[in-house]
């Protein structure tokens, strides 16, 4: 009787560490796939931006940046960091409205991407400075000053100049032109033409600034 008594405890014995066994295993099985599970979802956030107009761009491996004007998406080019593509999107959001002011002044829309694009690169706007006037503006590497306006909502280059009050002059006799000059664009056909309509005019403004910078020389030389 003593002997079968035993031999059932340690039967319980090992059912009851069988059963521990059992319960680790399972445990730890639960553990491994909640894991598992965390992994993903941590791979998952890596690869979704916090910022807007940036997004996972999984062939190249980085942040590709994007902005949509007027329906129609653009490409701002791809980024190492969410931060440096985030930075592209602010700086076209920025210029959203002078990007619409001279959309139909361009001769293509692989001209209007690519004007976009150069707004977009984090270079752009260390490379150009604002000067004391309105409508001038210099590179941080240029030795002359560039004149630009916009009329009817088409913008025009009036040339690039080595003193920057000429430059201001240039921009402002222009711009109190600008009514006469408007009217004199729209009856124009092609693009061309309004651009060489306005260097005509340009040119004609540059030499009467040029004629009263040096009358007024003289006068303050006597």
């Amino acid at each position: 009787m003593e002997g079968s008594k035993r031999n059932k405890r340690e039967i319980n014995k090992q059912t009851e560490s069988d059963y521990e066994k059992n319960e680790q295993i399972i445990q730890t099985a639960a553990a491994g796939a909640a894991g598992k599970r965390k992994y993903k979802l941590r791979k998952d956030e890596r690869h979704s931006s916090l910022y807007t107009g940036v997004s996972w761009f999984a062939d190249e491996g980085k942040w590709l940046a994007s902005a949509k004007i007027r329906n129609v998406q653009f490409n701002l080019g791809l980024h190492s960091t969410q931060a440096s593509a985030s930075a592209a999107y602010e700086a076209v959001a920025r210029a959203r409205e002078d990007i619409e002011d001279l959309w139909d002044g361009f001769a293509s829309s692989e001209e209007r991407a690519a004007h976009i694009k150069k707004i977009a690169d984090p270079a752009h706007e260390q490379r150009i400075r604002t000067s004391r006037f309105r409508g001038v503006l210099k590179g941080s590497n240029a030795s002359k000053y560039r004149v630009k306006t916009r009329i009817e909502k088409i913008q025009y280059s009036l040339g690039c100049y080595v003193s920057e009050d000429v430059a201001a002059s240039v921009y402002n006799k222009i711009n109190d032109m600008r009514v006469e000059l408007a009217a004199e664009l729209r009856v124009l056909p092609t693009r061309n033409d309004r651009i060489m309509c306005v260097k005509k005019h340009v040119a004609a403004v540059v030499a009467q600034v040029i004629k009263d910078s040096n009358s007024k020389k003289e006068d303050n030389n006597k």
